[in-house]
């Protein structure tokens, strides 16, 4: 029964931490796939953070995650304590995504978005100078 149960809480995506009994909330690759489609069409296709558009990722920062991902946006949670939903989630770049973490809160890494923002369009006018 305890295997039965270990099972029933992994496939369901629970996991408890022990250290203060903190829940996660994971969902499954498909309900993250819808999400992902309802927050682009609310959205658009920029990171909320930095405002890059996902077509111009990988020309601004090249490979990203060992070339597995190339500039894809993810689906990233304004408050890890709370669950995968569209009004805590928001699309996001691999360098923000990756920078905010849970070390950041939304509202600090509105501010950091910005700053990013900043270093990607200095990037793209170079990369496009040396097109001309």
């Amino acid at each position: 029964m305890a295997k039965s149960f270990l099972k029933f809480v992994r496939d369901i995506g629970f996991y408890i931490e022990e250290k203060g009994v903190k829940a996660t909330i994971k969902i499954s690759r498909k309900e993250k796939e819808k999400l992902w489609n309802k927050l682009y069409k609310r959205d658009g296709g920029k990171c909320h953070y930095c405002e890059i558009e996902e077509k111009d990722f990988a020309e601004i920062w090249g490979e990203f995650y060992g070339g597995k991902k190339r500039g894809k946006l993810e689906v990233d949670r304004k408050d890890n304590e709370k669950g995968y939903n569209e009004e805590n989630c928001v699309l996001s770049c691999p360098i923000c995504n990756n920078a905010k973490s849970d070390k950041f809160t939304y509202e600090e890494f509105l501010k950091v978005g910005h700053v990013i923002k900043q270093i990607w369009q200095q990037r793209k006018k170079k990369t496009r100078g040396k097109l001309s």
